[in-house]
């Protein structure tokens, strides 16, 4: 994760360390929206450009991951109908 995000989310990360607090998945969303309320416009810039460059790497990877399976599926079948 980037430092400065970890730093962003710090105050979160100290109270769960602090109180050995579980968070649920829903809790941990719920004090990361609060805290994100809280926080100053390059700061929301910041988590904004991660959030966006983390789906942008998901997408890029699920769109070769299909492309891959495409070609490769394209291959088989022409190797098939060669041997026709």
């Amino acid at each position: 994760m980037d430092h400065n995000v970890i730093n962003i989310l710090s105050p979160i990360l100290n109270e769960i360390e602090e109180t050995n607090y579980e968070l649920t998945e829903n809790d941990f969303i719920e004090l990361a929206c609060r805290l994100y309320e809280t926080l100053s416009l390059p700061e929301k810039d910041i988590i904004l450009a991660y959030r966006n460059k983390k789906r942008k790497n998901s997408i890029t990877h699920e769109h070769s991951f299909t492309v891959s399976v495409v070609l490769t599926s394209s291959l088989k079948l022409t190797r098939r109908l060669r041997l026709l």
